[in-house]
């Protein structure tokens, strides 16, 4: 995948993974570890992430870690993590 565009975290240290969803399998997606952030504008909708995980489970895809951090300057926001 190319780089658009450089420089453009708030941390110098900072590092974002991509994982890219799709019906068929990649060899490439398979050699790295997988990562999926989730994140809604309506997280406070009771159900919301329940219903955003069914999805792997429909698929019998095993999540092996859920992890959720404080969006930055939003109270009470989160963002999800998924590492499967």
């Amino acid at each position: 995948m190319p780089v658009l565009e450089k420089g453009i975290q708030d941390y110098k240290n900072n590092i974002t993974r991509f994982a890219v969803v799709s019906n068929s399998k990649s060899k490439r997606s398979e050699m790295i570890k997988r990562l999926l952030h989730l994140n809604s504008k309506n997280q406070m909708k009771g159900g919301l992430l329940f219903k955003a995980l069914e999805c792997f489970a429909k698929k019998n895809i095993n999540l092996v870690k859920i992890e959720s951090r404080p969006k930055r300057g939003l109270d009470w926001e989160l963002y999800f993590y998924n590492r499967f």
